[in-house]
Parts: C-alpha cells; structure tokens; sequence
C-alpha cells in the first residue's frame, strides 16, 4: 500500500494514505482528523463493554445495544461506561 506515518521538524505526527495527509497529531495533544472522511470508534455490546479491561476515564465507545437495545455512546468515568444518548436526526 501507499500508507505512511512522518514526524516533521515541529514534532508533529502526520499520517498519509496514497500521498493525502488524511490526520495528524500536535505536540499540544491535538488529533485533528480535518482531512479524513471520519472516526469510527469501537463498537461493543453492553456485556463486551463490561468486560473491558485496561480502560481509563474520559475512553469512548460506540455500544449497539446500549440505550434500552439502541445504540449510543458511552464514556468511561473511571469506575464504569456512562451512556451519552443519541439525539434527534442531523438536520438543516
């Protein structure tokens, strides 16, 4: 494939995908995905998410069963998921 990651002389992190810098990640801890086309998180049901190891507070998911069977996300508060809801359909 044509994938690459580089650092440049400012200590930035740039990730490229056939010759398109599609992220990068700033020495302020900054991941910018301005040119990707989207994030995609971890998808898990409410059991698997359960039984996560190694989480740490502020970690997010996408759980497909997670508000009473549909999906939602969720963030770890540092002692179990909390759901965040999914609103309305986007619209203009």
């Amino acid at each position: 494939g044509n994938a690459a990651v580089y650092t440049s002389d400012s200590s930035t992190i740039i990730f490229t995908v056939n010759s398109s810098n599609v992220a990068t990640f700033t020495t302020s801890g900054i991941f910018n995905l301005n040119n990707a086309h989207s994030l995609q998180l971890p998808v898990y049901t409410v059991a698997q998410a359960g039984n996560l190891a190694n989480v740490s507070a502020g970690q997010v998911i996408y759980v497909s069963n997670g508000d009473t069977g549909n999906p939602c996300l969720a963030v770890y508060s540092g002692g179990a998921f909390k759901r965040i809801a999914l609103g309305a359909t986007i619209s203009t």
